[in-house]
């Protein structure tokens, strides 16, 4: 199985969102490993990219392990300067169409939950839970084979 494909998609997604002429002036980041110590600098806010976690079918053949792999992406949205929550509600709506239905190896990137995360130093955060699922096969190298018996 290709384990590249983290990476693919995450920059994927940070690719779209630092393109967008909607979200210029924020930080676009991966999400970073100790977040107690990131400060964003930008007037507007931050975007962070964080990859959470798969799940697998069962496998579908006996020959060869060939499942789905469903991975789930976290992006974390910290907005400056609001006054009210509501005014954060077009921001979560431009991180919402940019990667919904963004294609990355063939399949489609969907949003799978939202929510209110918190608030840091005045900052509001939310977060979005974005999911793909590709193919996921094992390497069709021999090195996985455990012989049971000497030749």
């Amino acid at each position: 199985m290709t384990d590249d494909n983290i990476e693919i998609i995450e920059n994927a997604i940070l690719k779209r969102l630092k393109e967008s002429e909607e979200l210029k002036g924020f930080d676009i980041e991966p999400y970073p490993v100790d977040i107690s110590k990131f400060d964003f600098i930008s007037a507007k806010g931050c975007v962070l990219v964080r990859y959470e976690s798969s799940s697998y079918t069962k496998p579908q053949t006996l020959a060869c392990v060939t499942q789905d792999e469903t991975f789930e992406f976290s992006v974390f949205i910290a907005l400056r300067y609001l006054k009210k929550y509501a005014d954060s509600y077009p921001w979560l709506r431009i991180v919402k169409r940019l990667l919904t239905g963004l294609r990355i190896k063939g399949k489609q990137l969907y949003p799978a939950k939202r929510q209110f995360v918190d608030i840091v130093k005045g900052d509001l955060y939310w977060g979005y839970s974005f999911n793909i699922t590709l193919p996921a096969q094992e390497d069709g190298t021999m090195s996985n084979v455990i012989p049971l018996w000497e030749t």
